[in-house]
């Protein structure tokens, strides 16, 4: 390890990707705690969404979802090819959509919709749980010490906030249906 004097402690010279630092060996399990992971949130996907349009108001409704809730941004492509490939992209999209629910969680905070914000707590929880077993098997069974992943733009209007927001919750519950589905049952461990 190259360091360099610094008054105070030693910082490395080479600064690498966080990813893996401190990831052992996954249980065995892994892969089905993914699938169980996957099958809890695309059951709470679609009334999390519901939550949300109901407690931003006119116009938010389903009837608008297609026109309101609409972005400039890409969401993350879901690619199940190689076993490899899915996992890198759903660290992709759920650390975007983490980051995502980041957002439309701190632009709720004032909302008085305590429904709305206890699922967005939840699903932020299991989506942590998510992306804490991905990374496990990335770093230790595939060697991935790194993934780029893109986030969206930051918007600035409340009016804006609340389409981007809306656009994110609806493609994750468009997408996470398909990737339940792409992962197979989920196997209940006793």
């Amino acid at each position: 390890m190259h360091c360099r004097l610094v008054p105070g402690k030693p910082l490395l010279r080479n600064r690498r990707n966080l990813m893996c630092d401190n990831i052992g060996p996954c249980g065995e399990t892994v892969f089905n705690q993914i699938k169980c992971q996957v099958t809890r949130l695309n059951l709470s996907a679609p009334g999390l969404f519901d939550a949300y349009l109901e407690s931003q108001g006119s116009p938010f409704n389903r009837a608008e979802v297609k026109s309101l809730c609409v972005s400039k941004d890409t969401f993350p492509s879901f690619d199940n090819r190689t076993r490899k490939e899915m996992l890198i992209s759903l660290y992709k999209i759920f650390t975007f959509f983490n980051a995502s629910l980041g957002n439309i969680t701190r632009d709720q905070e004032n909302n008085d919709r305590k429904d709305l914000l206890e699922r967005l707590s939840n699903t932020t929880a299991k989506t942590r749980g998510l992306l804490a077993n991905l990374t496990c098997l990335l770093c230790s069974e595939y060697k991935v010490t790194d993934v780029k992943v893109t986030y969206g733009s930051e918007e600035t209007g409340a009016f804006e906030k609340k389409k981007q927001g809306c656009w994110a919750l609806r493609m994750y519950a468009e997408t996470i249906p398909l990737i339940a589905q792409a992962l197979g049952k989920c196997h209940r461990q006793r």
